[in-house]
């Protein structure tokens, strides 16, 4: 019995940690590189706001 119970904590655990691993590295909006204001509409019914951004990670960008 305790070796039952050993076994669901443990995968229990795993499965917890790799959960939040996926989420942190794919939906976390935190990790997003802060970006500046460019444009913001709202819908004709006033439900929905939509923002865009524009950021410079600086890795990939070349300017000449």
């Amino acid at each position: 019995m305790n070796r039952k119970i050993l076994l669901v904590s443990v995968l229990f655990l795993f499965t917890s940690i790799l959960g939040y691993g996926v989420y942190w590295s794919s939906y976390d909006m935190e990790r997003l590189p802060k970006g500046t204001l460019i444009a913001e509409e709202t819908s004709p019914d006033k439900t929905y706001t939509l923002k865009a951004y524009t950021s410079d990670a600086g890795a990939t960008t070349y300017i000449r």
